[in-house]
């Protein structure tokens, strides 16, 4: 089954939206190749751009790619390979 693909008014798409009962949200963009992860950070950086951060800010803004290693950029944002997920 494919993810559920979020676009908002402005066009920005979003592979996955995670909310939680609790308020927290968390976005996520799957990247399968390996030069595409920058892409699925400029999506998620154009999402965090529409978002009030004082009222909503993400637990995680996240893009999953298909082989490498996790790491948390500068910006904040997290690569995370899908062996990472699960055995």
């Amino acid at each position: 089954m494919a993810p559920a693909r979020t676009r908002d008014s402005y066009g920005v798409e979003i592979d996955a939206i995670v909310a939680l009962d609790d308020g927290r949200w968390g976005a996520f963009e799957m990247k399968l190749g390996t030069g595409l992860v920058e892409e699925g950070v400029r999506a998620l950086q154009r999402l965090a751009a529409q978002v009030d951060m004082s009222k909503a800010p993400p637990a995680v803004l996240a893009v999953i790619c298909g082989t490498g290693y996790g790491y948390v950029r500068p910006d904040g944002i997290g690569v995370v390979p899908c062996s990472a997920l699960g055995p």
